[in-house]
């Protein structure tokens, strides 16, 4: 029986691919007979991940061929038409998880693994791999981290048949992927990849993560190609498509056979929220990281009926995550220095029925995982980054540790909110915000201790996503701030005030999303300022001059205009033209 489907995906992987002009078909027919296999051993309970998603083409024909879908809508629109794009769509029905970013598909099965043991679910979660990505280093974390957290519900299957795009695996770079999993802890077995019987054989359950060894031939069932690296990628001729077209057709007695094998049933997850409800006050100086972490506990033990994982690599004091692992200690998620495979896999946790919190420098969970965090915005993920240590702020700590692009990093991204607080009452009324959307939310804050602030009418802030508030109020000019910057604007409008000059301050703590009404009121004074702890370049200056396009407002933007040196904050804005007094004076030149 699943001859006969490896037989019928074969051809439909070439159609696809003819049809196309474009498509991976030696990877595709390398690794159709894997995902047959997988597929045909999974049960309700069971999740899929697919890490090398060239290979579209053979998850495509082998989840059409079971009943995911009509495989003819993908056979007709594979690489032109949404929703069957190059690399798996999650629009999709099958597909888990988008991938393309190589390297990244282990840390989402550890993801989707630890979220069914936490949550005490059954079930196996199976990743599909290629060989050549296991060059990547964040493999070797999710390897390491799968062991730690005894995920013996994790099936990796490595499609290792030797060849990646400019040629063989071992002549690229050598490695024994044996050994390396067997060093990291794991079970391994090697089969033929393209035997049924040997395949299921390797499903068994086992007391440690499982890898199998899946020995393959790119380009398998077509003579002319078979184990030839150049077809990773290029497209076989129309004459070979049309033989082959041929010689992969089935009958229609074998086309009713298959009926007897489709499975379209699969795990839903509903994203997890909690209430917006009045979290603490503040009163005296705090920084912004404590109220997230005071905030993060608040929600735990105020909500223990909800799921909440929160991610820390080795900075648990640092990003105050603390009194959380008190709360919760089976779902404080140390992952040690490795901080690509703890933001995949959080974001993974993140699409299982649960809460999860990345919590780290903003240096390391926005800058240097970039590409991980696109993954997870693309895919949905409603993952939640408490990001510390933003900014100039971090001082002494000199400039690999100043993030000054965040902003500008996670503007890229169309699913994520972003919140730069203006003191720790804000922060705590952003989190409880950030916990009760279905949709990813960046809370970003320095490491500075911060006075506490109060709007132009002398209320303690609140949060409201996309509102400014007027910390004080002016017609001369206006500063424009958030985060790190808005109680020194704060200071420079008091003592400008002392001199006679009225200047208001609108704290925007939604970078991303600003406060139109309200900028545009700020324009009526006829100068705006923007200040901000961040790149001057990629801040919130270029979106304020689209807001004041059309309007006779001058503006005028201070920030970060080159990389910092390790000295105190005060000293680095003073050398930066963004302290107080460097405020000051900018205003009272555009004044003039």
């Amino acid at each position: 029986m699943l001859q006969i489907l490896s037989k019928k995906c074969r051809r439909d992987i070439v159609e696809m691919i003819y049809n196309a002009g474009s498509g991976h078909i030696g990877g595709a027919l390398s690794s159709i007979d894997i995902y047959i296999a997988v597929l045909n051993n999974m049960g309700e309970d069971d999740r899929l991940v697919v890490s090398h998603g060239h290979t579209s083409a053979a998850l495509y024909s082998a989840l059409g061929n079971m009943g995911y879908f009509d495989i003819n809508d993908a056979i007709e629109n594979f690489r032109r038409n949404a929703p069957y794009e190059g690399h798996p769509s999650l629009q999709v029905n099958g597909v888990e998880w988008c991938s393309g970013s190589l390297g990244q598909g282990l840390s989402v099965g550890v993801g989707f693994a630890l979220a069914k043991t936490l949550q005490k679910e059954p079930g196996r979660v199976f990743v599909v791999m290629g060989d050549g990505e296991q060059q990547k280093g964040q493999l070797q974390e999710a390897r390491e981290f799968a062991v730690k957290y005894h995920l013996t519900n994790l099936v990796a299957i490595v499609d290792y048949n030797n060849l990646q795009a400019c040629g063989t695996v071992d002549k690229t770079t050598e490695q024994n992927l044996a050994d390396k999993y067997k060093m990291s802890g794991w079970d391994v077995v090697t089969v033929d990849g393209h035997n049924f019987e040997a395949l299921q054989n390797a499903f068994k359950s086992t007391e440690k993560p499982l890898c199998i060894l899946a020995k393959t031939m790119m380009g398998k069932g077509i003579p002319e190609i078979e184990n030839d690296w150049h077809y990773h990628g290029t497209v076989i001729s129309k004459e070979l498509s049309q033989k082959y077209i041929n010689e992969f057709s089935i009958s229609k007695e074998e086309e009713k056979l298959l009926q007897n094998i489709q499975k379209p049933n699969r795990l839903t997850y509903e994203v997890p929220v909690v209430p917006v409800a009045a979290g603490r006050t503040y009163t005296e100086t705090s920084d912004i990281r404590s109220a997230m972490g005071n905030a993060l506990a608040d929600i735990a033990k105020k909500h223990p009926e909800v799921p909440i994982a929160a991610f820390d690599c080795d900075l648990e004091g640092s990003v105050k995550l603390t009194d959380f692992k008190k709360l919760r200690p089976e779902a404080f998620i140390e992952c040690g220095i490795a901080e690509h495979n703890a933001a995949t896999a959080a974001a993974a946790v993140a699409k299982s029925g649960m809460m999860a919190v990345h919590a780290d420098f903003s240096m390391f969970n926005i800058a240097e995982t970039y590409s991980q965090n696109r993954m997870a915005d693309i895919n949905k993920a409603p993952l939640k980054l408490f990001s510390t240590h933003a900014g100039l702020d971090v001082g002494e700590d000199g400039k690999t540790h100043q993030s000054v692009d965040y902003i500008s990093l996670l503007s890229n991204f169309y699913g994520f909110r972003v919140i730069v607080p203006a003191d720790a009452n804000q922060a705590d009324g952003a989190v409880h915000y950030a916990m009760s959307v279905p949709y990813p939310v960046a809370v970003i804050g320095g490491r500075s201790k911060m006075p506490i602030l109060t709007d132009a009418e002398g209320n303690a802030l609140t949060f409201t996503y996309g509102k400014g508030q007027w910390l004080r109020r002016g017609g001369q000019a206006t500063i424009i701030t958030y985060g790190n910057m808005a109680h020194r604007a704060v200071k420079a409008s008091d003592e400008l005030k002392a001199e006679g000059i009225e200047v208001g301050v609108l704290n925007c703590p939604t970078p991303c999303d600003l406060d139109v009404d309200a900028i545009s009121d700020a324009a009526k004074t006829g100068l705006i300022v923007t200040y901000e702890d961040h790149n001057v370049k990629t801040g919130i200056s270029g979106e304020v001059a689209r807001i004041l396009c059309g309007t006779s407002c001058q503006l005028k933007a201070l920030g970060v205009h080159q990389y910092g040196a390790s000295t105190s904050p005060e000293n680095l804005y003073k050398e930066q033209g963004i302290d107080v007094e460097s405020l000051k004076n900018t205003i009272k030149i555009n004044l003039k």
